[in-house]
């Protein structure tokens, strides 16, 4: 086994898989056999020169304007195949979350209410809550997403929720139930089974980085041949 018979084969089952957990796999294959414990653990294959890993996949997809607008009215329609109201009620606030201030899954699902102080909103561990990395913990303004999202954190806040996602004051969410089924509309509105809910992150990111060079790099030029920048 070396380097080029690895390429081989990873290009035989391309099409066999989604794109990133194809990427992730060989990522990972690659690594395994670069290991000392690699030869045992095969029973002695011989392990050639493997060459640079390949590359890591990173999905630069977004969601459209009208996807996630789509997206938000499915998610509390009894279409949606989300089981009840409460759970209705807590998934469309973990996507307005998720979009609003580009959180990740974790981070939304366990925003609290005292999280949310009138300006800013933290995103902090607390409890058995950590974050994915150091950096994850910061302060966002809330003025970042739109006033009617900052007016639901105040009120659910005022009305003493503890997260911000849980349906009623007494009622705690239980995003485990939803998780899936939010997975699922994600890729029927955007129509590709390669789409998550990380990818409401991407969308926010996207927008701020083309707010920040709209001017400066005449962005507003290339609107005719990628209508989707103006949403």
């Amino acid at each position: 086994v070396d380097g080029d018979a690895l390429r081989r084969l990873q290009e035989l089952t391309r099409d066999q898989f989604p794109e990133r957990l194809q990427h992730g796999a060989w990522f990972q294959l690659h690594r395994f056999l670069s290991t000392a414990g690699a030869r045992a653990d095969l029973g002695g294959l011989e392990i050639g020169d493997l060459g640079s890993p390949p590359e890591r996949a990173v999905s630069a997809k977004i969601i459209s304007r009208s996807e996630l607008d789509q997206l938000q009215a499915l998610v509390v329609s009894p279409r949606s195949g989300i089981g009840n109201g409460a759970l209705r009620t807590s998934a469309q606030r973990h996507v307005a979350l998720m979009a609003g201030y580009g959180l990740r899954r974790a981070e939304s699902a366990f925003l609290r209410g005292v999280d949310y102080q009138e300006t800013l909103c933290r995103v902090q561990a607390y409890g058995p809550h950590t974050l994915k990395t150091a950096a994850a913990d910061r302060v966002l303004p809330v003025g970042l997403a739109d006033p009617e999202l900052a007016s639901l954190m105040a009120r659910v806040r005022a009305e003493g929720h503890e997260r911000i996602i849980d349906p009623e004051p007494q009622q705690s969410a239980s995003p485990d139930n939803f998780y899936d089924a939010l997975s699922r509309l994600i890729k029927k509105v955007t129509q590709d089974d390669s789409m998550g809910s990380h990818h409401l992150r991407h969308t926010l990111v996207s927008q701020m980085v083309l707010a920040l060079h709209w001017d400066s790099a005449a962005i507003d030029r290339l609107v005719g041949d990628l209508p989707w920048l103006a949403g």
